[in-house]
């Protein structure tokens, strides 16, 4: 329980550095102890090795503590918290913005034009072309914050949850990330059943350490996220992984936990032909058409291009009694995190 308290304010590194001192410093005395007891123990050398080694731990802490550098690029901002490290990194080669939380990417955005750069949001970007009428968004799973800016186009006023206070620090001061509603702190499924209004639109969208929360996807929390849903309201959720047949089972899974709760879906990827990719589930009761207004022509040929037919088959419901992401997840956890490295580099992701 300790642990909870010193994390945000001392971080891993600091505190293992103590624990090994204090152990260092038990064991020396020990054997310091000992070695008094010996016939013609000589007791100054016995102190002056005990302070060589608290002056040698000493040094090591401000060896550890230093900044380290790391070729291409600059961490701009890097905090620990309860739920990871968050860090916000500038990439010079790609002129990327990367946000982090532990060893995910949880927000990208290019430092030129200031636009989000991950695939997904481009797709949940588009989803008030389902409803134009709509003007209120719910969003679970801040990140850096671009979905309610583009959201805030449509003059949509959204409010999020974020359980983790650094990531919101961060999208407020690296990423142009600014609020159109409540910004409220804390673990979803608990603010979840204390909010007081409805919304036209609920983006889902959890991910970190290459998977999602596996209590977020079960049926008793989509039901919860219905029930915030205002009359013919559409939840948006997006969940990565492989588009091979074989290896679906897990996206199936979220997809027939869906189907329980909600009438219509229509399924969308973020990459066409990928093998990996972010697939992003639009559900309503309502059905979900696009209005052919000759203005989006060109909206609703993307999409169609982006469009999968996902059935939920056999795959097991996900409910909070029987849970099996943890298990299912773990192949994609590993190929995401490969993909990371190629991507962003060993470096910046592992110290």
């Amino acid at each position: 329980m300790l642990g909870f308290f010193l994390l945000p304010i001392a971080g891993t590194r600091l505190i293992i550095l103590i624990l090994s001192i204090v152990l260092a410093i038990l064991s020396l005395s020990l054997s310091i102890y000992e070695y008094r007891r010996l016939p013609g123990a000589q007791n100054p050398l016995s102190w002056i090795l005990l302070c060589l080694a608290i002056l040698a731990a000493m040094m090591g802490a401000h060896w550890l503590r230093g900044e380290k550098q790391y070729p291409d690029y600059t961490v701009l901002s890097e905090a620990e918290t309860y739920y990871g490290w968050v860090r916000v990194v500038d990439q010079a080669s790609t002129g990327i913005r990367w946000l982090m939380s532990d060893s995910s990417t949880i927000g990208a955005e290019d430092l030129k034009s200031g636009l989000g750069l991950l695939g997904y949001q481009r797709v949940v970007g588009l989803l008030p072309w389902f409803n134009l009428e709509g003007k209120s968004a719910l969003l679970i799973g801040l990140g850096s914050g671009h979905l309610i800016n583009t959201f805030s186009n449509f003059d949509i006023k959204t409010d999020s949850i974020e359980i983790d206070p650094a990531v919101v620090e961060a999208a407020e001061k690296y990423f142009n990330f600014n609020p159109t509603g409540q910004v409220i702190v804390g673990d979803a499924r608990y603010q979840v059943k204390k909010l007081e209004k409805k919304y036209n639109f609920i983006v889902h969208d959890c991910f970190t350490g290459g998977a999602e929360p596996i209590h977020m996807l079960s049926l008793e929390m989509i039901r919860e996220l219905k029930a915030n849903l205002a009359s013919g309201g559409i939840l948006a959720l997006n969940f990565v992984g492989f588009t091979v047949e074989e290896d679906r089972k897990p996206v199936q899974s979220v997809a027939r936990t869906l189907d329980q709760v909600f009438t219509n879906r229509r399924t969308f990827v973020s990459s066409p032909n990928a093998k990996f990719n972010d697939f992003i589930f639009i559900v309503s009761d309502n059905k979900l058409l696009i209005d052919d207004n000759g203005a989006n022509q060109q909206i609703i040929a993307w999409l169609k291009q982006r469009e999968v037919l996902i059935k939920g088959r056999n795959a097991p419901i996900i409910t909070d009694d029987f849970n099996p992401m943890e298990t299912l997840q773990m192949a994609k956890a590993e190929y995401y995190r490969n993909i990371l490295i190629k991507r962003v580099g060993s470096d910046i992701l592992f110290r």
